[in-house]
């Protein structure tokens, strides 16, 4: 087993969006880690957010969150 901290950020309750931390527990022989949706939008050596464009999560205030959590 590999015990592996994570932080994300949460969009949800949408009143109430923040970070969450979890500590999972996988099987080491069946994990791998894979990298998704690190767009670097909004970090310093990416592109500026653009206030015109929205995907799925991509508003300004997520945006300014998956920065930090790439960080």
């Amino acid at each position: 087993m590999i015990c592996l901290p994570s932080r994300y950020y949460r969009a949800l309750p949408i009143d109430d969006p923040g970070y969450e931390e979890e500590t999972l527990e996988l099987p080491l022989a069946s994990t791998a880690l894979v990298g998704m949706h690190c767009w670097n939008i909004g970090c310093p050596d990416g592109p500026t957010i653009d206030v015109d464009f929205c995907v799925g999560a991509g508003g300004p205030q997520s945006t300014r969150g998956g920065a930090r959590i790439m960080a």
